[in-house]
């Protein structure tokens, strides 16, 4: 029994259908089906029920892929250990992370590493947070750079930074304001009433906060448009189309000259951003020393 072949079970048990698991595994179907044969009949037991379609695990079929999964885990565990003593091996390094936030993150975090780590290159995974997250759980990337994850027992949430939502306005929009603690200027929620907003959809962490926050307050923007993508309310505020509300990440790029930021006075808009890996996966000593950076570089920024 080879490691390739416990990957081959576990690919048919995810996919149900041999064809598509060949057709992952870059191997031809009649090979796939004589390796399983092959193994089925070293250990004397069927591992998938055939007579079923979609094919299904056995109960020993159960059995062997939990097996399976934690004998590759171990051994990838192995290699990255192994890789960290030795100084010659090329390293890896995979991280995901949701499009409108890596240009914005990652900069100067990945100048500072590449300046300070020699031998490991990053491969960035940048896609929708739902498919992250699955590549994590499959252990696929390394690293997730997102909101923590509730599942304390299978993951680990390192903090590195808190990020406020903000009020996104055109320059030509006249409030009434008080000074804030920070560099934004203090807006009542009152003074937003009946004004045109572009919102992200309900779906979407701050689609969703904004929502409760006017329900409380009954307050009643005037929705013009929504969307899946704060670049997209951004930039239409920026043309003057109304408000909106963006992560503070986006008001300190200085992208949109036109656009003024503002804090809801009275309330605490935040989110905390983490990096999220496996609790069982072994932290090299690139993570640690990528993850070291990115907590030093959004300390000195003050935060996201």
């Amino acid at each position: 029994m080879n490691l390739n072949v416990l990957k081959y079970v576990i690919m048919v048990a995810e996919e149900k259908n041999m064809t598509k698991a060949a057709e992952r595994l870059y191997i031809s179907q009649p090979s796939l089906s004589q390796s399983i044969q092959s193994l089925e009949k070293e250990l004397k037991v069927n591992i998938f029920d055939r007579s079923h379609s979609p094919i299904k695990l056995t109960y020993a079929g159960e059995q062997f892929v939990e097996w399976a999964r934690q004998t590759l885990h171990t051994k990838n565990e192995l290699m990255q250990k192994l890789s960290d003593i030795s100084e010659d091996k090329q390293r890896c390094l995979v991280i995901g992370i949701a499009p409108n936030r890596s240009i914005l993150m990652l900069t100067d975090v990945l100048k500072t590493f590449y300046l300070e780590v020699s031998g490991c290159s990053i491969i960035l995974e940048e896609r929708p947070v739902n498919e992250l997250t699955a590549m994590l759980e499959n252990e696929t990337i390394d690293l997730l750079i997102d909101f923590p994850n509730s599942d304390t027992m299978q993951f680990t949430n390192i903090h590195i930074a808190d990020e406020k939502i903000l009020l996104a306005a055109p320059k030509s929009y006249v409030f009434n304001t008080n000074p804030g603690e920070d560099i934004y200027p203090l807006v009542q929620l009152s003074e937003i009433n009946n004004k045109p907003i572009v919102m992200l959809a309900q779906e979407q962490y701050i689609g969703k906060i904004t929502r409760g926050l006017f329900s409380i307050n009954n307050t009643h923007p005037k929705l013009i448009m929504e969307c899946n993508h704060i670049e997209t309310a951004h930039l239409m505020v920026s043309k003057g189309a109304g408000i909106t509300f963006v992560p503070e990440l986006s008001a300190k790029e200085d992208m949109y000259s036109n656009v003024s930021y503002y804090e809801i006075a009275d309330t605490i808009l935040t989110r905390s951003i983490s990096v999220v890996y496996r609790r069982n996966h072994y932290l090299t000593s690139d993570a640690q020393k990528f993850i070291s950076i990115m907590q030093e570089n959004l300390s000195m920024a003050g935060n996201v």
